[in-house]
Parts: structure tokens; sequence; C-alpha cells
């Protein structure tokens, strides 16, 4: 089992569904799911006898999907209350579904997944039952057995699955897609995990992709995929867990999981990547992939339910972490940003860092806007966003950095222009 000791918020189950009376939530729902979570990973085979074991509970649905190119089970499992089995998904509550191991060697996804649906299955919880009401949590824990058994990122075929979904030219992408045609989830997360070095700078921490706003994503979406970051955002550092958050657009490629299921499906979507390495362990990958599922599912709840007849999503508030006694008031003059670096007016070349500093200390996160656009938010230090200039047009480009409370007001921002040439450079 793993250790939940350096964690310090509190995520009570009462929060996620706000219906039943707080002295009936179990202290911290999302350290009564890591608990579960193994030591060391599941093998396929382990894997497959977990499943088995898990299928003895009537709040749990599981089948096969289909098969491997290596002839290996694909397996949906959902977490849902009984009184749902066997209704069509227009019949049953809203469906998360969250989808782990594409890459056979990133293995938190798969026991995050494994832990929720252990918890589900065997809790006593009443409120955490009352979840099982109003959602309906559907995973394929294990997309990639082939790449498991083998030790390996890629698939039986040699196919990096998470850059198959607009061809669809592999089994295991084609089940999946079959199984979102069916369920219709209103939100997708795809867990993966970094490696523990990197040169690219936005894999030195754990993270999650989204979309942001343009003319071609419907308002309602970006919306939706921008406030529940701000929720993750709020959430993460709560249990010691930093993220940096980055978004899509129209414009970007569809064959990534998360914006296929985004740019083509229309449904919300996040990517979310652990950080890996020694100050890492499993415990904590697959906590970051536990709390993140849970606040996008509280965010999904409340927008579903609590939604107008226009079907515009209601942005329910940020739960506060208890026992903490209230967050102050930030003081806005009290803060401060500046952009150290690129200098104003500067001509960029290649890959260029962002790097903001804050002075004060009561704000949530630092966001990164280029043109106009969210690229990215930030929780902890360093705050860096590096832009790569290479699929910028040439020309004026302006950068816009922004300190942010808990629930996305401005406190402090600050702007600089830089210059794109994508030819020979001017002497400096």
């Amino acid at each position: 089992m793993v250790n939940m000791g350096a964690m310090t918020g509190r995520l009570r189950a009462g929060l996620l569904v706000g219906l039943l009376a707080a002295g009936f939530a179990r202290a911290d729902i999302v350290r009564d799911i890591v608990s579960l979570a193994p030591s060391r990973p599941h093998s396929y085979e382990q894997y497959i006898s977990a499943l088995r074991e898990l299928s003895n509970s009537d709040r749990m649905h599981i089948e096969t999907i289909g098969r491997s190119v290596e002839g290996r089970q694909l397996v949906l499992a959902m977490a849902q209350s009984p009184a749902h089995a066997g209704l069509a998904a227009e019949q049953r509550p809203p469906c998360i579904l969250v989808i782990a191991r594409q890459h056979g060697t990133e293995s938190s996804g798969t026991e995050a997944a494994l832990a929720m649906l252990r918890y589900f299955a065997t809790t006593r919880d009443p409120v955490s039952l009352e979840i099982l009401n109003q959602v309906t949590l559907a995973t394929v824990p294990m997309a990639n057995p082939d790449g498991v058994a083998r030790s390996q990122r890629r698939n039986a075929a040699g196919v990096d699955l998470n850059r198959d979904w607009e061809a669809l030219t592999q089994p295991e992408t084609r089940a999946i897609a079959e199984v979102v045609d069916r369920l219709k989830p209103v939100a997708t997360i795809d867990m993966h995990e970094l490696p523990a070095s990197s040169s690219k700078a936005s894999f030195a921490g754990s993270f999650v992709q989204t979309f942001g706003a343009d003319a071609s994503i419907p308002r309602w979406f970006s919306d939706d995929c921008r406030t529940c970051s701000t929720h993750i955002a709020a959430w993460m550092p709560q249990y010691g867990l930093p993220v940096s958050l980055y978004f899509d657009y129209s414009t970007d490629t569809r064959a990534l999981c998360h914006r296929y299921m985004g740019l083509v499906r229309g449904v919300p979507s996040y990517l979310f990547e652990s950080k890996t390495g020694d100050a890492h362990p499993l415990g904590k990958r697959v906590a970051f992939h536990v709390l993140g599922a849970l606040v996008v599912g509280n965010y999904l709840i409340h927008t579903y339910y609590d939604s107008p007849d226009s079907g515009q999503p209601v942005i329910a508030q940020t739960p506060e972490v208890e026992p903490a006694p209230p967050a102050p008031v930030a003081d806005p003059t009290s803060l401060a940003v500046s952009i150290a670096q690129p200098l104003q007016g500067s001509t960029a070349e290649g890959r260029m860092p962002i790097v903001a500093e804050i002075t004060g200390q009561d704000f949530s996160y630092v966001t990164f806007e280029l043109n106009g656009l969210l690229r990215s938010m930030v929780t902890a230090p360093p705050y860096t966003y590096v832009v790569d200039t290479a699929g910028c047009e040439e020309g004026i480009h302006t950068v816009k950095v922004s300190v942010c409370d808990a629930v996305g007001t401005p406190l402090a921002s600050t702007e600089r222009t830089f210059v794109v040439s994508h030819g020979t450079a001017p002497a400096r």
C-alpha cells in the first residue's frame, strides 16, 4: 500500500455531491482511494485477475470490448449504481470516461483507475454511494496490454497508440472509439506519465492539458475546460501536487487521444501527465490521477445537475478545503508580476522561455497568454512558459502574464512584446 502521509489536503466525498449532510462524508476520499493502490504495478495477468474479482460487485459492469494486436483483452470497467445497470446512455447519469496506459510503460493510470473502481465497488459510505447515483465512472484501465506485456511504449504492431486517433488504424484505438459512440461520455481523461528527465521544459513537472477558446471552439466547451482547470489548479497544491496546465486550440493535430475526443467528438477532454522519477513514486503519481479525476467528476456533477434549461453550464464554486480556516482575501496591492525574459521588443528564435517573477504570496496560480490565447496555468515556481517560435507567424507577438486567485480573478498582470523572424536574426 502507498504512503499518503505527505499529503496535506482533504477532499471529502460530501463535496463531490453536496446532497447529504457533511457528517455522513468520509474524512478524505482521495486518501481512501489511493490507499487501495498496490506498491507495485499490476502485470497484465494480475490486472485481469483484479477485474475478475471486482466483477463480483453489483456496482461493477465489466466487459471485453475488443482484442489487442496479439489477442489480449481490451476491457471496459464501469462503476455505477445497480439501479442503472443495463440502461442505455440516454437513460443513465452522465458518464466520465478514463483511458489509461496507452503507453505500456506508464503504469500509474492503470493503478489509479483500478483503485477508483475498487473503492466504489466496496465502499459502504452513503455519500460515496450517492456519487454513483449521479455519475457513471467508465474506465479502460489498460488500453495497451501488449505494450504492458512487452514492457514497451508502443503496441505489438510498433504503433504509438496516442498518435493513432485521427487515423484509427489499430484495434485498440478503434475499440475505445466504439465505446465513446455507445457511452456518449460528457468528459474524458487520458492518463499518462512523463519521463524522469527531459530537455523539454513542459516536461519538468506534472501537467494537465485541455482546451482554450478560439473562434472554432464552442464557447460552452472552452468555458467548461478552462473553469474545470481552475478547480484542478486550486486542488492539486492542497495535496502537495504542483501542476501546470496547458491549452490546445482548433489548429492542433487530432492524432492525440484528448484532442481527438475534444476536437473531433466534441467531448471536454483532459490529458493528465504525471512526472516520474525518485521524487515521484507510484503512490504520488496515482494520487495525481485520482485527485484530478475526482475534481473533473465534481465539476461534471455540478454543471450537469445545476445547469438551467438553456444547457449553459452553471459554474460551481471551487470546494473549500477542510479543516483549514477560510483563506484570507488577497490584497492586489501586495502582489506584483514582472517578465524577466524576454526583453521588450527582442527578436525570438527557437524555443523561447517566458520567465515571470512574482512578488507576494496571496495568489493561486499564474497564467500565460500569447496573442490573447490562454496557453498555460502554473501553480508553483518556476513560473515559466516556453514558446516554440517555429509555430509563430513572423511579426510582433504579445505575451501577457497574470497572477490569479482560486476562482480565476486576475490580481496583477503585465505584458511584453517580442518579434519573430524566421530569416536570419539581426545582430544584437
